[in-house]
C-alpha cells in the first residue's frame, strides 16, 4: 500500500464497469477488480447513490487502478451536482455545501482483507439528509434495480 494506492480509485454507482457513466473514466482504467467498503450507502433523488463511511455494511463496488493523475481532474469536475437541480431541491444552502468529496479510504476484498487505499467520492449523512437521499437497502448499487 504505497504512493500507487493514490492511483486507485473506488466507485459504487454510475462509474462502476457496465454503468452509464464508466465512459467518464474507461479511458483512464488499467484494471478493475471487486472490493467493498464499510459504510452505508444512500440513494439520491437525481438517480444515483451516495456512499457514507458511517454504518457498518460491507458496501460493494469496484476499485480501479488509473493510469494517470489527470483522470482525477476530470473525475472531480464530474462528480459535482448540477448546481440547477440543487437550487432546485434544497434552495436555502449553497451548492458547495452539498458535493461530494474525494478522500481517501481503505478498501477491502471480497474477504473482507485489506488490500488498498484508494480515492472515493463520499457524503456525509447530513448533506444526504439534506438532499432527500433514502437508505439503500442493498450492498451493491445498481441503476437497473433501484430496491430501496
Amino acid at each position: 500500500m504505497g504512493d500507487k494506492s493514490l492511483m486507485n480509485l473506488f466507485v459504487y454507482g454510475t462509474l462502476q464497469p457496465g454503468e452509464r457513466n464508466y465512459r467518464v473514466c474507461e479511458a483512464y482504467v488499467c484494471a478493475s477488480r471487486p472490493a467493498i467498503v464499510q459504510g452505508s450507502l444512500y440513494h439520491l433523488p437525481f438517480g444515483y447513490p451516495a456512499l457514507t463511511l458511517d454504518g457498518e455494511r460491507s458496501i460493494q463496488g469496484s476499485l480501479l487502478s488509473l493510469t494517470d493523475p489527470k483522470a482525477f481532474v476530470v473525475l472531480d469536475q464530474f462528480e459535482q451536482h448540477d448546481p440547477i437541480a440543487l437550487q432546485q431541491l434544497v434552495p436555502d444552502c449553497p451548492a458547495t455545501a452539498l458535493q461530494y468529496q474525494r478522500r481517501a479510504i481503505p478498501v477491502m476484498n471480497l474477504e473482507q482483507q485489506a488490500i488498498e487505499i484508494a480515492w472515493a467520492y463520499l457524503m456525509t449523512t447530513d448533506q444526504i439528509a439534506r438532499l432527500g437521499g433514502m437508505l439503500y437497502r442493498a450492498d451493491r448499487w445498481q441503476e437497473q434495480i433501484v430496491n430501496y
